[in-house]
């Protein structure tokens, strides 16, 4: 049983974030220049509660509705990129 949570956890780590959540950062970004993990974060989490409105939430775990940092600056930097 422990084997097999530890391969849940480890297929959740190695999704890729979902194409809703992209957008989102990259809208956060180029249309109201936040530029700030925390803040991105904290907008995510709001717009992850209206998708699954009436539904149970994905895991905190599950990176692809909870990129992890380093996917949040990822994206921010593409976003950035994409505005030159």
């Amino acid at each position: 049983m422990l084997n097999m949570l530890l391969v849940l956890k480890e297929a959740g780590d190695m999704q890729m974030v979902d194409s809703r959540i992209i957008q989102k950062i990259h809208t956060l970004v180029v249309e109201t220049g936040v530029r700030t993990v925390p803040e991105i974060r904290r907008h995510v989490d709001v717009y992850i509660k209206q998708i699954f409105e009436g539904q149970q939430l994905p895991s905190r775990p599950n990176r692809r509705f909870y990129p992890s940092d380093k996917d949040i600056r990822n994206h921010i930097n593409s976003a950035l990129v994409s505005m030159q």
